[in-house]
């Protein structure tokens, strides 16, 4: 069991690069609008291939959830007070757990990081939460930013700037991998493996911190998509306060995620523990590919953001 835990966190990590594609929800009579979730990338085609009953799946279910929230977003517009508005928060939530399980970048970067370093309970519960934060609120300063500069407020106008951050992300995003990368060598060729798995995490994870910083810029769509309807129905107030919710649903498929890397990396260090030199090689082995999924991870969202 313990062993099929491990191979679905690599598999998380896999997936996480398919293209992806959302309709918009508040304008069911238009074709769909393509949105930039920051995972386009070459390797996608053959990933998408393999996953896509689970991701089609993962759309519908999203599709369904996001024309609920649209009918009580209408219901709200013009009767504010009632019980719309917790039903409209509480499929927010509810679609925010689903849109952090289709293809993006956050899963990816909990997933491999946590695969290549130590961590506790805690760091992986703050750093999951916090880029799913710094993703939606990147969302939030880029439609406020549109509106004040009395830009166009759509979703093709939030693409366009979107690229930007996407493509100052990635660098960043490369940047912190290859310090990974470095680090893991150099602890490879040095031996500076510890014996015991379940030796502590350090105090100081400033990789940890600014990874989640680089991640967390990329603006979220689904975010962008529910304040520029509140815009348009002139209830932002409505979009402001769905925010924090859409936030806590994604937090909560991102950390159970970095938790399954987290608990199968250490069984799988366990169980090396018989033999120094196995555990040694387990060890190293598991830093120089998280590592080397970071800076593809990167790579990838770098490519995408200038296609």
């Amino acid at each position: 069991m313990s062993l099929k835990v491990f191979v679905l966190a690599l598999l998380v990590c896999a997936t996480t690069v398919i293209p992806g594609r959302a309709q918009n929800p508040f304008n069911p009579g238009s074709q769909p609008a393509v949105v930039n979730n920051g995972e386009d990338s070459a390797s996608g085609t053959f990933f998408r291939t393999l996953f896509s009953g689970s991701v089609e799946r993962i759309h519908h279910w999203q599709r369904l959830l996001r024309e609920r929230i649209t009918a009580y977003a209408r219901q709200i517009e013009k009767s504010p007070t009632g019980s719309a508005t917790l039903h409209f928060l509480a499929f927010t939530f509810v679609f925010g757990v689903l849109h952090a399980l289709g293809p993006g970048h956050g899963k990816a970067i909990v997933c491999s990081y946590f695969l290549a370093r130590r961590g506790t309970l805690l760091q992986a519960l703050a750093f999951s939460n916090f880029i799913t934060f710094m993703h939606v609120l990147s969302a939030t300063v880029l439609v406020f930013s549109l509106a004040l500069l009395g830009r166009r407020t759509d979703i093709f106008a939030f693409q366009q700037l979107e690229g930007s951050f996407q493509t100052f992300s990635a660098v960043l995003i490369l940047v912190i991998g290859a310090l990974l990368l470095v680090r893991a060598l150099h602890d490879a060729v040095s031996a500076k493996t510890p014996l015991d798995s379940k030796e502590t995490a350090p105090k100081g994870h400033r990789s940890l911190t600014a990874l989640s910083l680089s991640a967390g810029l990329i603006p979220c769509p689904g975010a962008a998509l529910i304040l520029l309807f509140s815009l348009r129905l002139q209830i932002l107030w409505l979009g402001l306060l769905a925010m924090p919710v859409l936030a806590a649903g994604m937090g909560l498929t991102n950390t159970l995620i970095g938790l399954t890397a987290l608990g199968s990396r250490r069984t799988l260090l366990n169980w090396t523990q018989v033999s120094p030199v196995l555990y040694r090689r387990t060890y190293a082995v598991l830093a120089l590919c998280g590592s080397l999924l970071i800076l593809f991870l990167g790579a990838s969202l770098l490519l995408s953001g200038r296609g």
